[in-house]
């Protein structure tokens, strides 16, 4: 019975975190890390449970939920990274958003060496 409610709770939980919200503009980009992480670690917790309702000895298997949260947290923090700004500081229409920067590869023409580039500075008028 008590697995029963907490199967409900999270049920719940979930059903209630997945309500729409309005669109704001994106200020801070770790707000927006933040909430994609929460979203994937809630989702991976549900898609847990889910595969410990398919299992046959439910009392032995509550490592899926975790594991579920897990790879949904990590996965969320991936797609929350690769979404925020490229630059550390991005000024667009005196908006300022700061962020984590993005290293990227180039490779030099007539050599096998790669150079590695930061944007630092984004500025958009």
């Amino acid at each position: 019975m008590k697995k029963m409610i907490a199967v409900l709770m999270i049920l719940a939980t979930l059903s209630l975190s997945m309500a729409p919200e309005p669109a704001w503009a994106q200020g801070d980009a770790m707000p927006v890390v933040f909430r994609d992480t929460l979203y994937g670690a809630l989702t991976g917790a549900f898609l847990g449970g889910l595969f410990l309702l398919t299992s046959n000895n439910k009392s032995d298997h509550w490592d899926y939920v975790a594991y579920g949260g897990l790879i949904g947290a990590v996965g969320g923090l991936a797609y929350g990274v690769y979404n925020t700004p490229r630059s550390m500081v991005e000024i667009d229409k005196g908006k300022i958003t700061v962020g984590l920067p993005t290293i990227q590869t180039a490779n030099i023409s007539g050599s096998r060496d790669k150079e590695y580039l930061v944007d630092l500075l984004k500025l958009q008028y």
